[in-house]
């Protein structure tokens, strides 16, 4: 087994306790991994050299004192970024799984016939996004074949390349923007789709700058994890799980709004607001913008 392999699984195991050089022996053992016991001292050593592990000595009633480790702030670190790896993977595979289910039972199908019912014959749509996923350009698909009249603005910070996998859409045009700065004139779009929600403190700047360049007849529909308006109560289902430690791991945690100061802010804007649930994702849609004079 290579030596990164060896240290990774180390880090699984005893990330949340202290431990001594023959426990990690014993953890590969009894896991049907042969290892000498003198190879993973090696490793030890080797991952405080890195600074993944931290170590104390222990006073021994019989014989000498011993080394007992724990995993230090890097080694959590490392571990956090397995743990975004593997929520990526999730991430990938159950939307793909989404995606290839029957109309019928098609949460995202049911989401965008949400999103398209009833789309103002004037105006075209926007759609932003803080970081790009294969979900979201499965999602523009699906709306730009709802609505194959309407151009369709993704608007996404400047920082984000984005693959050329939206060939197939003659009429998707990318702009650089962030949620309090969409390069649109005003009443230009009919539907603003907005995925996540900005921190708390820019929040009313956010909603006006959406309100800004929606028509009359405009609608805005926020799509956000259910758990990043709600709080909650453990056990966590597994989407709230993955949800809650991806951003918490990218540091996106203070992203919690209330529900009720959401809808509060938006009706500052807005006369009408509907609220669905799709799975662990929220989705508020707000219509009848008030008047900008």
């Amino acid at each position: 087994m290579r030596t990164d392999e060896l240290k990774e699984i180390i880090l699984k195991n005893f990330w949340d306790k202290k431990f001594y050089g023959y426990d990690a022996y014993k953890k590969l053992i009894s896991n049907n991994i042969k290892v000498e016991l003198s190879r993973i001292y090696r490793v030890l050593n080797e991952m405080l050299r890195e600074e993944l592990i931290e170590f104390s000595w222990e006073n021994s009633q019989q014989g000498p004192r011993k080394k007992i480790y724990c995993i230090s702030k890097k080694g959590n670190e490392q571990l956090n970024n397995i743990l975004l790896d593997a929520i990526n993977t999730v991430h990938s595979f159950y939307g793909k799984y989404l995606m290839n289910l029957p109309s019928k039972v098609n949460p995202i199908d049911k989401f965008i016939n949400s999103l398209v019912n009833e789309v103002p014959e004037e105006g075209n749509l926007g759609y932003i996004i803080q970081k790009y996923s294969t979900m979201n350009e499965k999602i523009i698909e699906k709306i730009h074949y709802a609505t194959p009249q309407k151009k369709i603005y993704l608007i996404k910070p400047d920082s984000i390349t984005i693959r050329n996998g939206h060939n197939k859409i003659d009429n998707l045009i990318f702009l650089n923007g962030t949620y309090q700065d969409i390069y649109l004139k005003n009443d230009y779009l009919c539907l603003l789709i907005i995925v996540n929600i900005p921190e708390k403190d820019f929040l009313e700047e956010a909603v006006k700058e959406w309100h800004r360049v929606l028509n009359q007849a405009g609608k805005l529909t926020i799509v956000v994890p259910t758990i990043f308006i709600s709080k909650y109560e453990d056990p966590l289902t597994l989407g709230d799980f993955i949800e809650k430690f991806e951003h918490e791991i990218t540091n996106e945690d203070n992203h919690f709004v209330d529900a009720k100061f959401l809808k509060t802010v938006i009706n500052k804007f807005f006369n009408k607001i509907v609220v669905q649930n799709f799975g662990h994702m929220t989705m508020l849609s707000a219509a009848e913008p008030f008047s900008k004079f």
